[in-house]
């Protein structure tokens, strides 16, 4: 296998090495995410800290269960249109 060296600014490699997983080799890391067509939460590792990071899972999950009973009634309609039946 032939390699290249490449040059990043500090910012750029630490930001790198954040979304590098203790298995992963930094060439895992660039084909992971160039090769894929959906982003991945994962991306986000080291971007927030701890406490940003519970405050926007606190505020997802409050997102989703107030959320919920309405998607959950569109889905009953959008079943009975179709004549299909949905859980409730």
């Amino acid at each position: 296998m032939s390699s290249k060296t490449v040059s990043l600014e500090a910012s750029a490699y630490e930001r790198l090495r954040a979304a590098k997983a203790p298995d992963e080799s930094f060439s895992d890391v660039v084909n992971r995410i160039l090769a894929r067509e959906r982003r991945s939460c994962r991306d986000l590792a080291g971007f927030f800290s701890p406490s940003q990071a519970n405050e926007v899972w606190t505020a997802v999950r409050r997102m989703r269960a107030s959320e919920a009973p309405a998607e959950r009634s569109r889905m009953s309609k959008w079943g009975k249109q179709r004549g299909v039946h949905t859980r409730q």
